[in-house]
């Protein structure tokens, strides 16, 4: 298990060029039988590795960090997103008592051995007939950041169904282990929803979409647009951040003639309600 109370950090190495950190993340999410670099000299190999990692990050570096490539490959979908905020003010720490500790910990190390014994974990009837159910609304998909971000979504949810059967020590997956875990996944979608809103994880697109939101009812002439990023910028990539915007719905675009019908008509762009 890994802790990393930086994970902006980690992000920001997935950015360089030479970076494997990504396949690799990705590789043991997927739980390859061996995870390994590629070099040839003196190449690194772990098998059957099982990793965990527990990240945190503000919203505002999670926003700044993430970027298409990211999104596209699909490392972020293999992350559970929780907001949270400090409830409490503990300048302590808790009170968890020793005995309560050693009794959590002597539950985990039972279901721990109990898990490894196991070589299958099917599902009840019951359960079955509850995921056939859930199983096309957690498959929908869609074109916003937040739906790229929760593109695993049945992935996601029947391992926690897993790990809640694990933890019970119980044969098969029943309804009792899909409800906690669709209802953590409820959770963290919304929690991907009120991190990423309408972003689409296009910089430029996102960077366009806010201006054109402010600019209300009056939109926005496409010459302002280039204006927005001082014309650092090339003229095909802002195109193709206004086609994206329209295409989805987000933005739409109006002809508009100039006083008396002299010279070239003006392309005014709106943002959609």
């Amino acid at each position: 298990m890994l802790f990393e109370p930086e994970f902006s950090s980690v992000l920001a190495v997935l950015n360089r060029e030479s970076s494997i950190l990504s396949r690799v993340v990705r590789d043991a999410w997927d739980c390859r039988q061996m995870l390994g670099t590629m070099t040839k000299r003196d190449p690194t190999r772990a098998t059957e590795a099982y990793i965990s990692i527990i990240g945190h990050i503000t919203i505002t570096e999670l926003q700044r960090r993430l970027d298409e490539t990211t999104m596209a490959n699909g490392f972020a979908n293999r992350f559970l997103l929780g907001c949270v905020r400090r409830a409490r003010l503990l300048p302590h720490g808790g009170n968890l008592q020793a005995h309560e500790r050693e009794r959590l910990g002597r539950c985990t190390q039972e279901a721990l051995n109990a898990a490894r014994a196991m070589t299958q974990v099917e599902m009840t009837a019951a359960a079955h007939e509850r995921w056939t159910t859930e199983y096309p609304a957690l498959s929908e998909s869609g074109d916003r950041l937040t739906d790229h971000m929760t593109a695993r979504a049945e992935a996601q949810v029947i391992r926690l169904a897993l790990l809640y059967a694990l933890l019970d020590q119980a044969p098969a997956i029943e309804v009792a282990h899909l409800e906690p875990a669709l209802a953590l996944w409820r959770f963290c979608k919304a929690s991907s929803s009120y991190i990423f809103g309408e972003l689409t994880g296009d910089g430029p697109a996102d960077v366009i979409l806010a201006a054109l939101r402010g600019a209300g009812a009056n939109g926005m002439m496409k010459r302002d647009i280039f204006d927005l990023f001082r014309r650092n910028l090339s003229a095909s990539k802002i195109d193709a951040a206004l086609a994206r915007l329209q295409a989805s719905g987000r933005a739409v675009s109006r002809q508009m003639p100039l006083q008396a019908g002299a010279g070239r008509p003006r392309q005014m762009w709106y943002a959609t309600s």
